[in-house]
């Protein structure tokens, strides 16, 4: 369980696995770290304080090469900070498909709307214009030809404004009226 490791103790399997099983270290300074251990007291005193135990509160094991514990307080706070810039990049990830799901939602809608004003003589990029966001009519392309076919394509708006996503575009077709 607890074996003895040059001036120090170091923590076995039982601590490891975080059971107290019969004997505990004591934690903390003054006269808590010269009393050693304890046998079959099921306690462990951290700091001047006791807990009861079956399991051990909050502490890390020693990094190899020291030969005490430490306790790990501030480590979520360490932890998060170092996960932080994933979980930036995922949440941007998420709303630039959130972005390109609308831009391809939206440019077929404009599609539809173009091709039925050019099926009746409008103007299909007006429609088209008509009918998409502010945001999208900037990278919008209209191309219309005689059968009626009408392809509709925006440029997709980009988290971080220096990127370049690219492109998406959607056909619609209505025969022309009389």
């Amino acid at each position: 369980m607890w074996s003895r490791h040059g001036r120090g103790w170091r923590v076995g399997f039982a601590a490891r696995t975080g059971r107290v099983c019969g004997a505990v270290l004591f934690m903390g300074g003054g006269r808590a770290a010269r009393a050693g251990r304890v046998r079959g007291a099921g306690l462990l005193v951290r700091a001047g304080r006791v807990a009861r135990a079956g399991r051990v509160p909050a502490v890390g094991l020693a990094a190899r090469g020291r030969r005490h514990l430490v306790a790990s307080g501030g480590q979520a706070s360490v932890e998060l900070v170092a996960v932080l810039p994933l979980v930036v990049v995922v949440l941007a990830g998420a709303y630039q498909a959130v972005l390109a799901g609308e831009a391809v939602w939206q440019s077929r809608v404009a599609a539809r709307a173009a091709a039925r004003a050019h099926a009746v003589g409008e103007d299909p990029a007006a429609a088209a214009r008509g009918h998409l966001p502010g945001r999208l009519e900037r990278g919008l392309q209209v191309k219309a030809d005689a059968s009626g076919d009408v392809r509709v394509s925006v440029r997709i708006p980009a988290v971080f404004p220096s990127a370049s996503v690219g492109r998406v575009g959607a056909t619609s077709h209505f025969r022309p009226q009389s």
